[in-house]
């Protein structure tokens, strides 16, 4: 037996396991040997004893009243089972013995009465308090698997059984009990037990609370049984193995602890941590679920009864839901996966319901922890540009703590400058070292290199304008005016300082120099530590590793090479003259309609700043723009009426999320502005990006093809539906995405610390990934491509293309006839309904892409009317009107062989699309016409049918029909279709002319790049099917 610790070692042990061991010399100043001295503590005598963070008091609160509820267990009563088969089967307590179970399980902590009574175990096996959710993603794995033995951590605790519940009644020989087996997805955390429909629900049918199991037993058949105070749960696995690791895995996290730990507190049912809790109505619900408020989590459970049994249906996590007033008495809880309508009996409770669901969300998103622990340091006590008190925001990479007013300022920098993140709402960044560099830092000693030679005429105070703050936080962190300017000889030993800085415990060295310009990424010369971050952690620099991860991706060049080279190509511009200035120029809007709001102003672009006065005589200006901080400029090629006439209207879009409209009396001014303004902020190496029938110019952020781990700043030009992007790296080089071929468009939130808006490009199975520099930038770009994306007219270069240049209309019709009416008799003779003809035509015209045919919802008739009429009404016919006297006088020929030739000839001159989409079309008519003898369709009579369409013309003449009758015919031979290609059909064909209808086929087997098709004969046993049926697999 091991000696129990003295009083004084066992408080430090229980500090110990909290992380708070540093408060032990407090504890025992003040005189407390042992735990139970430390009972009666309370928030007042805890800040006598030094403990100031709020979320370090909380901590140790919760652990005392954790270890005065293992104080005072309450055994369970004794379980007689009897011998009878029958009635042990059951396995259902007498009413009065649930009763006092019922009882019991309110009074005990979870895992209590199950072995040893506390006052019986060592004095160091107390019971390991509720702890805050780590924000390693590796240490919340790991916390959720405390409670499982090594062998239940793979897929066992998540699985597919049968389930059966058995009410709560009593059970006698005489009256025995069925149970229904339902297969259920069940899940078990540690936590609780939840049953589930399927594997992608995420919100249960049904849930028993770990803390409420009070037995796990095997029966037969691969059957086991749960048995709480209220219910007893059976199961059943598929294979005796799965049935003993699921009880071996419900029995240990049951089982009371063995070595001081403790369940977590979310598994009490008792009320004590409850905030609020009462019955409402739970639309989709019959009659009414109490609902209770814990902490970050809302449970829903059917009657009181169950709450205090430790039953639940289901439990909502609040971490990413938010809370809305619906009607006069309801109220919803919307969750990214489902949206909870409640119903409460009054107006009052409403609220009050709406008060507490509110409050419990902002405790999952603040952390009070993080800010009191980086204001540790007196000097992050108040901003470091405006000295405002109890700054919640940071710059991570400059080391600086900020106000709310600044940090917006900061933001408008830029990441590359300055990464802005909240105390309180960020908790996920802040690590352990990064809090700790904070703290050695300081907000004194970052402003003793930004702020080295401020003049106190400059400095900011914190009633200073928006417009003092843009100014001041520039030239303070972006042109480092404030700095200390070091010699030619010092920057060029920046290299080499760097890497003998960063293997020391002097960060702010390494600041000073980073921030002169040094290179985070420069190579040391060692092939082994071949970067300054690898040198530090070699000696083991925790801060040194952490400043440098987070300015890997900054830009910070030399400060010799930005106060000699920064304004080189602005100052070589200059422009002035006239132009229309939005007086309203804040909110983005591709609205090309009039506008009433602009004056006329003389302008001037020199030093690369654009300057608009009241007249040219004017001394001052009225606004000014940087023309560094345009991110984005949007090119209006029509006129837009102004009060004034006429304009072409140019859009700048900048870092701080504003934006400026001016406009040109004609399209030359407006191209010799906008050439002037891109050479202010567009890199040499990418000027060819910059053309005449430019609709949008600017820089945005991207990822692509093997390279989707880090993002990368690009130069982006949209041009028609073509988008032109360079990364800038080589001259000349450019990349293209043809919009129109996109095979998906679509906006998502990047995960990630950030929760950027993200716009998604898929074109022919190349994947890009772009987001801009704020929300305004991100919202012009989507809108500007999405409509370049999308269908924007009749003519067949104006539609929404697959990746073979076919029109999705086109395409998507195809596949739906070659898949359910090849053998259908009469096919593209039989009528369709004008009606849904109609919409079906508008649906695809206003987004093809997420159009699709099937089966139980169109009918055949209405998608080949559908075809027919889009060939039939698109701006330009598909054989083109320019080139119908060739095609009819191509009959002159007799030779066919020679009027093949010809034929082949004015494809060749068809535009791309028109060549594609002729293609494609008769492919399927030669399938078509193949299987005549079951679909009744001869070439003849599909020639008749699509003369008029291909042409364009209103009747059907004999000369339109012979060349149509032409083209499907020899179809193998105009398109040089191999006989690689070929071969499926002639086999298709083979079993066609044996009379055997060919079912279940698949639109892929009528690709023209199908390679090869295999059938597999199978037999029907129905009356009406005698006949073999072939399947293409």
């Amino acid at each position: 037996m091991f000696a129990a610790p003295e009083s004084s070692q066992e408080i430090v042990e229980w500090l110990s396991s909290l992380r708070l061991s540093h408060y032990a010399p407090f504890f025992h100043q003040e005189g407390y040997k042992s735990l139970e001295d430390c009972m009666d503590l309370t928030e007042e005598s805890l800040l006598e004893l030094k403990v100031l963070p709020t979320g370090h008091r909380r901590r140790i609160l919760r652990s005392l009243e954790a270890l005065g509820a293992q104080r005072k267990p309450v055994p369970y009563p004794r379980h007689i089972f009897l011998k009878d088969r029958k009635r042990g089967a059951s396995c259902q307590q007498p009413k009065e013995n649930s009763k006092h179970d019922l009882e019991a399980s309110q009074k005990l902590p979870p895992g209590a009465g199950l072995g040893e009574k506390a006052e019986n175990l060592p004095r160091n096996s107390y019971l390991v308090p509720p702890r805050p959710a780590p924000r390693d993603p590796k240490n919340i794995q790991k916390s959720a698997q405390t409670c499982l033995p090594a062998s239940t951590r793979s897929n066992s605790s998540s699985e597919s059984l049968s389930a059966s519940e058995i009410p709560d009644r009593e059970i006698t020989t005489e009256d025995p009990l069925k149970c229904v087996f339902q297969r259920r997805w069940v899940r078990f955390d540690g936590e609780s037990l939840a049953y589930y429909n399927n594997d992608k629900e995420m919100y249960s049918k049904g849930m028993i609370l770990a803390s409420a199991i009070r037995q796990v037993r095997g029966l037969g058949d691969n059957k086991f049984e749960v048995v709480t105070s209220l219910r007893t749960f059976i199961f059943r696995a598929e294979r005796e193995g799965e049935r003993q690791e699921w009880m071996e895995t419900l029995q240990t996290a049951t089982r009371p602890p063995a070595c001081g730990s403790q369940k977590r507190s979310g598994t009490l049912p008792h009320t004590s941590s409850t905030n609020k809790r009462g019955l409402l109505e739970l639309r989709g619900y019959k009659g009414r679920v109490l609902v209770s408020l814990a902490g970050s989590k809302v449970r829903l459970c059917k009657t009181e009864q169950d709450y205090k049994a430790g039953l639940a249906v289901a439990e909502v996590e609040l971490t990413a839901a938010n809370i809305r007033d619906v009607d006069r008495r309801g109220f919803e809880i919307n969750t990214p996966f489902k949206n909870f309508c409640f119903t409460a009996e009054s107006e009052r409770e409403k609220q009050e319901w709406i008060e507490a669901v509110k409050e419990s969300i902002a405790e999952t998103l603040y952390d009070y922890e993080v800010a009191e622990k980086i204001w540790f340091n007196k000097a992050n006590r108040s901003c470091a540009d405006c000295r405002a008190p109890q700054p919640e925001w940071a710059s991570v990479n400059l080391g600086v703590v900020i106000c709310k007013k600044c940090a917006g300022q900061h933001r408008s920098l830029g990441p590359s400058i300055s990464k802005v993140r909240s105390l309180k709402l960020d908790s996920s960044v802040w690590s352990n070292e990064l809090v700790e560099l904070f703290l050695e830092v300081g907000n004194k000693n970052a402003n003793s290199f930004w702020a080295a030679n401020l003049p106190l005429e400059e400095d900011l105070y914190r009633e200073a304008s928006a417009e003092q703050r843009a100014t001041f936080i520039r030239r303070k962190y972006r042109e480092r005016k404030y700095t200390t300017h070091h010699g030619p000889l010092y920057l060029l030993l920046c290299v080499k300082a760097l890497c003998a800085a960063v293997v020391s415990s002097d960060v702010l060295q390494t600041m000073a120099l980073v921030f002169s310009g040094a290179d985070v990424m420069c190579a040391t010369g060692d092939p082994t530590y071949s970067t300054p971050y690898l040198l530090a952690q070699r000696a083991g620099q925790k801060l040194q590793m952490e400043f440098l991860h987070q300015n890997k991706l900054c830009a910070f060049p030399r400060l010799d090479q930005w106060s000699e080279n920064a304004c080189l190509p602005e100052a070589s511009v200059f422009m002035d003259g006239f132009l229309y200035i939005s007086s309203s120029s804040t909110k983005a809007t591709l609205d090309r309609r009039g506008r009433d709001d602009m004056a006329r102003r003389w302008c001037t672009l020199e030093g690369g700043f654009l300057s608009y006065y009241e007249s040219e005589r004017s001394p001052s200006a009225i606004g000014r723009v940087d023309a560094t901080e345009v991110i984005s400029l949007a090119v209006n090629h029509t006129e837009t009426m102004t009060g004034a006439g006429a304009v072409f209207t140019v859009e700048l879009y900048l870092q701080t999320e504003r934006l400026l409209i001016f406009g040109a009396e004609t399209q030359e001014t407006q191209h010799d502005w906008i050439q002037a303004l891109t050479k202010c902020f567009i890199p040499p190496k990418v000027e060819g990006l910059v053309r005449k029938e430019s609709e949008l110019i600017g820089r945005l952020h991207y990822k692509e093809g093997h390279d989707l781990y880090y993002w990368r700043m690009g130069w982006f030009m949209l041009e028609g539906s073509t988008l032109h992007f360079s990364s800038g790296e080589e001259e000349g080089e450019e990349e293209v995405l043809q919009l129109k071929q996109l095979q998906e468009l679509s906006k998502h939130f990047f995960p990630g610390e950030d929760k950027i808006q993200v716009l998604l490009m898929v074109e022919c199975g190349r994947t890009v990934y772009i987001h801009g520099f704020n929300k305004m930038d991100f919202t012009v770009w989507h809108s500007a491509i999405k409509l370049a994306a999308g269908t924007d007219g009749n003519a067949l270069g104006d539609q929404q293309l697959t990746k073979n240049g076919v029109p999705i209309i086109v395409d998507s019709c195809i596949a739906f006839v070659t898949q359910y009416g090849l053998c259908q008799e009469g096919v593209y003779q039989r009528p369709g309904d004008p009606g849904r003809v109609s919409h079906l035509l508008e649906e695809f015209t206003h987004d093809a892409r997420n159009v699709k045919l099937r089966e139980k919802e169109h009918r055949l008739e209405d998608v080949t009317d559908t075809l027919k009429s889009f060939l039939s009404q698109a701006e330009d016919a598909l054989l083109t009107k320019e080139l119908y006297p060739y095609w009819v006088s191509a009959l002159d020929e007799k030779n066919e062989r020679q009027r093949v030739k010809k034929y082949s000839t004015f494809i060749e001159s068809l535009p791309k699309i028109n060549r594609s989409t002729l293609e494609a079309l008769l492919q399927h008519l030669y399938r078509i016409q193949q299987c005549s003898h079951l679909n009744r369709m001869p070439s003849e009579k599909l020639a008749s049918v699509f003369s008029s369409c291909l042409f364009q013309t209103r009747g059907q003449t004999t000369q339109e029909i012979s060349v149509v009758h032409d083209l499907i015919s020899n179809y193998i031979t105009l398109f040089s279709v191999s006989l690689k290609c070929s071969c499926g059909f002639f086999f298709f064909f083979f079993c066609v002319d044996k009379h055997e209808k060919p079912i279940g086929l698949s639109s892929a087997f009528y690709r023209i790049n199908t390679h090869c098709i295999s059938y597999k004969k199978k037999k029907k046993t129905t009356k009406k099917q005698k006949q073999d049926g072939w399947y293409i697999q």
